[in-house]
């Protein structure tokens, strides 16, 4: 300690023992396994106190080692001293702790080079290169960092759940709770969504909370995803892009691989609700294919279909609703017409087996184009189909269905109607007996109530006069990839 013509210097030394720890505004010395020695010199003239000089080290097993040395500078503000810029120069590899009044949220890893931050303007200058950190469970192997006048440039690389990322961003030199992102290009191999831990690598999906008074702008980002997986459901080939204003981020997604075609969306996340609005479009995917990655559902159609979904997304994809449609050109219902099932109010005394593929495929030999336009619309309820219509339409027989379906356990509660021209009932067939025949002899008529009436309209148009066509109806119940399953019941209506 020191005074001269009104000129303060004081010179500070301090020794920490290991597992103590110094920290300010975030940032610690770490090294807390080390014993370690901070020095610093200030100087005050009126007001303004300058830190000359800090200095600190540790002891590493060849000795005594300096890892970073600077100046800085404080200021009274309200009555109180407050530093107002820390510069420093590293000498060695430093604790990446120390960065932590930039961000508290950096898990181990070691920062060379130069760097000067002004507490005032929230603003940094240098370059800085950082390696083998944790943050937000991005394991970064790499990142650079050049911050000069207005923008701040990061480069950084590494793994996120085990998988290889790249990232560069540039941000506006302001480092307040207000964060603006000029540019964001974010780069992942593959990301697996997972509700739940993996036993394996304990992995779990996190969407990032917003921190407390934190709002986030960016002008541009584009997310870049070779593969992506959930559950059934497998993407190829994402590029997402979009902007976040306040907290809202808007994106879309172009040409996504998926089901052997086309994916696209718009959608919206809000940071302070953790909520997620999304319409999904695909064109030209597989319908089988499809199916089974999104409703579970194996081997139950063939052709290529168009599709619309919107969800909404809430509580970290704990809950989900949304409605969709979709319709299928030249296409076949495959496994719902494989169902063996025994004809109830038969006028045969025994019970009468048969497939409802025999009623709804087309005799080959007479037919050469048998396939059927599909469409159909349904309301998702997380794990519930709930409210689907179907609608499925040849030159013979149309069918409409409607029921709810169970994605998790696959249950379905299917109604059907159906319509065909009794005029070519020779084309279509139950174990080679033509259709006409069976509902003629076997099947007792039913009357059609208003309610069967109302259900019979929404079966599609079939070729012939409108004295020509007969109805059917079946009622079906079970487990949808499990034919064998299905409680059945066919009605032939006058």
């Amino acid at each position: 300690y020191k005074v001269k013509n009104g000129v303060i210097d004081v010179i500070y030394n301090a020794s920490l023992d290991k597992m103590s720890d110094i920290s300010y505004k975030g940032a610690r010395l770490g090294l807390v396994k080390l014993k370690r020695q901070v020095s610093a010199k200030t100087r005050k003239i009126g007001d303004m106190i300058e830190l000359t000089e800090y200095s600190y080290g540790a002891d590493f097993k060849q000795g005594y080692e300096e890892i970073i040395k600077g100046s800085g500078k404080f200021k009274k503000i309200n009555g109180k001293y407050k530093l107002t810029v820390i510069e420093g120069t590293t000498k060695t590899n430093a604790p990446a702790a120390l960065l932590g009044f930039l961000e508290d949220r950096l898990r181990g890893g070691i920062f060379n080079g130069n760097l000067s931050y002004d507490f005032l303007n929230n603003s940094l200058k240098g370059n800085l290169s950082i390696n083998n950190t944790n943050f937000k469970g991005y394991k970064v192997k790499s990142a650079s960092i050049s911050a000069q006048d207005d923008k701040i440039n990061i480069n950084a690389d590494g793994t996120y759940q085990n998988e290889p990322f790249r990232a560069s961003i540039i941000l506006l030199n302001s480092l307040t709770s207000d964060v603006k992102i000029k540019y964001l290009d974010l780069y992942l191999k593959r990301y697996v969504f997972s509700i739940k831990p993996d036993k394996k690598t304990k992995r779990r999906f996190h969407i990032p909370k917003k921190p407390q008074n934190l709002t986030v702008n960016a002008d541009k980002f584009i997310l870049m995803l070779d593969e992506f997986k959930k559950d059934n459901i497998f993407l190829e080939n994402i590029k997402l892009e979009g902007n976040v204003v306040n907290n809202v981020i808007y994106f879309n997604i172009k040409d996504t691989e998926f089901a052997e075609g086309k994916l696209f969306a718009d959608g919206v996340y809000d940071f302070n609700k953790q909520d997620i609005s999304v319409d999904f479009r695909a064109q030209n995917i597989s319908a089988n294919e499809a199916g089974y990655q999104v409703f579970n559902l194996k081997d139950h159609f063939e052709g290529l279909t168009n599709a619309k979904l919107h969800a909404d997304i809430k509580n970290n994809f704990k809950t989900l609703n949304g409605c969709g449609s979709f319709e299928i050109n030249d296409g076949e219902l495959v496994k719902i017409g494989s169902v063996e099932f025994i004809v109830r109010r038969s006028k045969k005394k025994r019970p009468f087996v048969f497939s409802l593929s025999d009623i709804v495929k087309i005799d080959d030999k007479l037919v050469k184009d048998k396939s059927s336009n599909i469409k159909g619309d349904f309301i998702l309820e997380n794990k519930q189909v709930q409210n689907a219509k179907i609608y499925m339409q040849n030159d013979l027989v149309s069918l409409y269905l409607e029921g709810s379906y169970n994605i998790e356990n696959e249950y379905a509660d299917l109604k059907m109607w159906g319509k065909y021209d009794k005029k070519t009932e020779g084309m279509i067939k139950v174990f080679k007996i033509p259709l006409g025949l069976i509902t003629k002899f076997l099947f007792d008529a039913k009357e059609m109530s208003e309610t069967y009436v109302e259900k019979i309209l929404k079966i599609p148009f079939v070729k012939g006069d409108k004295d020509d066509l007969k109805t059917f109806m079946i009622f079906l119940k079970g487990y949808a990839n499990n034919p064998k399953s299905f409680k059945v019941e066919f009605q032939r209506l006058k």
